[in-house]
């Protein structure tokens, strides 16, 4: 299990854990979870979340999304393989994680969670960053995170700037995530 695949199932642990707790909490008070919860917590009806990978070296363009060769969870199908990009079909709150590998023989590897309103990468909002600076011969590794307020329509995808390197390898170190975590009203 790769440590974006870990990140994932740890959000949703996390949210299923707060339901949880909140109603047992409301019925040591004696009250009914059954109302009380439904008014409080409200159930997800949306779901999307995705998790990407490389298997292998990664050769991309500068301010070109990270073309990720495995697709490893796609629910509600909303990222492109073909672009390699997200496309936000629910509005709501969103957590992206990357996580990326720098090889022996580049000396950094920066990538960077991007969001865009249209595909052709004019106006990119740089959200989270991840940078890897190093010794050539000395394989590192850095992550990134970010909460955002996507609006349908919206693009987030991991670009790497010019003259970074990043692999990927048999345990997918290199990898980019994101989660739906609540939906607009």
């Amino acid at each position: 299990m790769a440590f974006g695949d870990i990140t994932v199932t740890a959000v949703v642990a996390f949210l299923l854990i707060l339901n949880v707790t909140h109603a047992e909490d409301t019925e040591a008070e004696g009250g009914s979870c059954e109302l009380a919860c439904n008014k409080y917590v409200k159930p997800i009806k949306a779901h999307s979340a995705f998790h990407v990978s490389l298997a292998e070296n990664a050769s991309t363009h500068f301010r070109h999304p990270v073309q990720f060769e495995n697709v490893d969870l796609n629910i509600g199908g909303h990222w492109d393989k073909e672009k390699n990009v997200f496309t936000c079909e629910i509005p709501g709150v969103y957590m992206f994680t990357a996580n990326i590998m720098k090889p022996e023989d580049c000396p950094s590897a920066t990538a960077m969670i991007t969001k865009s309103k249209d595909d052709t990468l004019k106006k990119m909002d740089h959200d989270a960053s991840a940078y890897v600076y190093g010794s050539v011969g000395i394989e590192s590794s850095a992550s990134g995170s970010t909460l955002l307020q996507l609006e349908r329509g919206d693009l987030v995808y991991l670009i790497i700037s010019g003259g970074s390197c990043i692999k990927g390898d048999s345990i997918k170190s290199t990898n980019f995530s994101g989660i739906l975590l609540y939906p607009d009203a």
